[in-house]
């Protein structure tokens, strides 16, 4: 399927195996696939287990929960006896989901962790015999305790369950993903050692070539990677290199951690590397908001945090495909319910998005997304003085500037209106706020209802600058986010 437009990942995991009580029926194991009948997703990519041990009847490696007698947990309990109930039916999980996939015309990926943390002095579901038995291979200099792959055992190890996917298993894609605890070489040995990355990721290319030729027919091998190049070097992932090499067919730009769904994801590198190649870029669009109303939705006041919506979804589906993206993934899409059976019918088409509302937010900082190279400027502190200079925010719009009704939006903390501050959009002043919202002694919300064509298509800069502050009040402002509400109007013709 060259034309895949819209990728799901299913975790195997916390919507589906630790959720049905034991035995699972045949309907509930095949619900990772019924469950997107009628929406426009084409391709699932399915991350069978949590990295150490996996999901379905495996020669090469360890199945959830077969070294344990009993469990302390309902959901070890009820993924360990599913699994095991299905074995013993004479079932594969996996190849039960992968023959659904099939027979109702939807591609199946399987996603392989490419660390293995669990810590090898502790035993758990988590944890496998493999790491239990082998702490010298694990790092040492490292926060992280997964294996150091300078060790042909370690690589081994991973290599088996990859040539089982290919090889034994119908499936129309591996993903290697490398984005999970993407620490894989000691302190000061990255560098030299990523070259040996880019050969082990080459062995897998040969594994995965070797499958397609004796099955006949195409096996697609990608990769989730970080989502600077700096930050995949640092990693050892030699990601420019594995493109050029031909040595994958698509690539996951991806971040774990605060899982913000970011319009301004900085994915373009890839679409860069990726124009003159037949490797396609499916960026991931994220499922949480940072900053938009956390009092209304019942979390921590300083950040705030909850699962996106129907407008986000629209505005950074709509910037993904703006900036390049050959498709959408999503990696922790909460589902099923009616509103998202909605997103998931729109997103995958940019002529369906481009009138649609959107709500553009700009993500919050995060420590390790900032390591990787992926930072944000919020929260911002506004430095205060007639002769300071103005601070700004930048963020991606995907909207014809001339026909759409925009919004800007800024939560301030601390702020006053007997504050002096100049707001701008694209170096043009704007005048005094439209409307004002104060959610007690915590923050204020200013809304601008902006001019025709302040807004351009692609990177825009907010501006703001605070001028000074009223007698005995010596705090700074805090910019706590920074949104844009798109909407469209619509005239309908005159009846006869």
């Amino acid at each position: 399927m060259s034309d895949r437009r819209l990728l799901f990942y299913n975790d195997s995991r916390h919507y589906y195996l630790y959720c049905y009580d034991p035995p699972i029926s045949l309907a509930d194991v095949r619900a990772p696939v019924d469950e997107l009948l009628g929406t426009r997703v084409d391709t699932l990519v399915y991350g069978s287990g949590p990295g150490a041990t996996v999901f379905h009847h495996t020669r090469v490696g360890e199945i959830w929960g077969e070294r344990f007698d009993g469990f302390d947990t309902m959901y070890a309990y009820r993924a360990a006896e599913n699994i095991q109930s299905l074995i013993k039916r004479g079932l594969d999980p996996l190849d039960v989901l992968i023959d659904r996939a099939h027979e109702k015309d939807m591609e199946f990926f399987a996603s392989l962790r490419m660390a293995n943390p669990g810590p090898p002095d502790t035993d758990s579901v988590f944890n496998s015999k493999f790491n239990l038995d082998h702490p010298e291979w694990c790092l040492r200099t490292r926060s992280s305790s997964s294996f150091n792959y300078v060790y042909p055992e370690v690589r081994a190890e991973r290599f088996a369950l990859a040539e089982e996917y290919v090889s034994r298993y119908d499936v129309d894609g591996l993903e290697l993903d490398w984005v999970f605890e993407p620490v894989f070489f000691e302190e000061g040995e990255v560098e030299e050692n990523t070259p040996l990355m880019t050969g082990f990721v080459k062995e897998i290319r040969q594994a995965v070539d070797k499958a397609s030729e004796e099955k006949g027919r195409p096996i697609l091998l990608g990769a989730r990677v970080l989502p600077t190049r700096d930050g995949n070097l640092a990693a050892g992932l030699d990601v420019p290199t594995w493109i050029h090499e031909g040595l994958l067919d698509f690539v996951v730009p991806n971040f774990y951690g605060s899982q913000n769904l970011d319009a301004d994801f900085p994915f373009e590198w890839l679409v860069q590397l990726t124009r003159e190649t037949e490797c396609k870029v499916y960026p991931a669009l994220q499922a949480r908001i940072q900053g938009d109303d956390p009092v209304l939705h019942g979390h921590d006041y300083s950040v705030g945090t909850h699962m996106a919506e129907k407008g986000h979804y629209h505005a950074g589906a709509a910037a993904y495909w703006d900036k390049g993206a050959d498709g959408i993934y999503l990696p922790w899409f909460r589902y099923p319910n009616g509103a998202n059976q909605q997103i998931l019918s729109e997103i995958h088409d940019p002529a369906i998005l481009r009138e649609k509302p959107k709500h553009y937010v700009v993500r919050r900082h995060d420590d390790t997304a900032a390591a990787q190279g992926y930072d944000s400027p919020l929260p911002l502190s506004l430095v205060t003085g007639s002769e300071a200079p103005g601070q700004t925010v930048r963020l991606y719009i995907a909207d014809d500037a001339e026909r759409a009704h925009a919004c800007l939006k800024l939560r301030l903390a601390d702020w006053s209106p007997a504050d002096s501050m100049t707001v701008s959009v694209n170096g043009q002043p704007l005048p005094a706020p439209t409307r004002r919202q104060r959610y007690g002694y915590l923050y204020d919300w200013l809304e601008f209802d902006l001019p025709s064509g302040a807004l351009r298509r692609g990177t825009n800069e907010v501006g703001m600058a605070m001028h000074g502050r009223p007698p005995r009040l010596d705090g700074q402002v805090t910019v706590e986010s920074v949104e844009v509400v798109v909407t469209y109007s619509t005239v309908m013709p005159e009846a006869d």
